[in-house]
């Protein structure tokens, strides 16, 4: 699937909507952050009830046609504005439930740390689990990098961790937020 404009690309499927959400968290209309769904075709705002439908030309339509956004691109970089000037007002950021924390050094194979809920702040990122809580601060993460479908890496020194979310996860938004913290835009 691209994500930008494409003439004459058909794609053909009963579930072309489904997990958009793993990079479309921003709705169009209410702006509230982590309440678009999709389902089969379609998807709608959690918040404010937006409904639309991705098509097999890779184009999108709204219910409500005063949303502007013809394509997944469109979407996105509206997205990519709004966070850069979103002010947030809640010391948590972005969570998301039911992330696994896992390790992997030059060395070894992945290694699970922890499970849990996660939650940004403006300086680190919390892992709390059932019997601990992991912290890792900005300051010493050296990178954040979106990777696949629901994947998180950062860079602590040599080493790499990945918070590795559900199938609906959205990565992208945490990597996004992180730009906007560090103004890497």
């Amino acid at each position: 699937i691209s994500y930008s404009s494409n003439e004459n690309l058909i794609y053909k499927s009963n579930r072309q909507a489904e997990y958009l959400e793993r990079i479309l968290f921003v709705c169009p209309k209410c702006h509230k952050l982590e309440t678009i769904y999709s389902n089969k075709n379609t998807f709608r705002c959690t918040s404010c009830s937006l409904e639309g439908e991705y098509h097999k030309d890779l184009s999108l339509s709204f219910d409500d046609t005063s949303i502007p956004f013809k394509t997944i691109s469109d979407w996105m970089k509206f997205q990519r504005d709004f966070i850069y000037k979103h002010q947030f007002t809640s010391p948590i950021l972005l969570s998301d439930n039911n992330v696994e924390l896992l390790f992997t050094s030059t060395t070894k194979n992945k290694e699970l740390i922890n499970k849990g809920n996660l939650f940004m702040h403006e300086d680190r990122f919390e892992l709390v689990g059932k019997e601990k809580v992991d912290i890792y601060y900005f300051k010493d993460i050296s990178e954040v990098v979106n990777q696949g479908k629901h994947k998180l890496l950062f860079y602590i020194g040599n080493d790499y961790y990945q918070f590795k979310g559900e199938p609906r996860f959205s990565s992208y938004k945490y990597y996004l937020t992180y730009q906007k913290l560090f103004n890497l835009y």
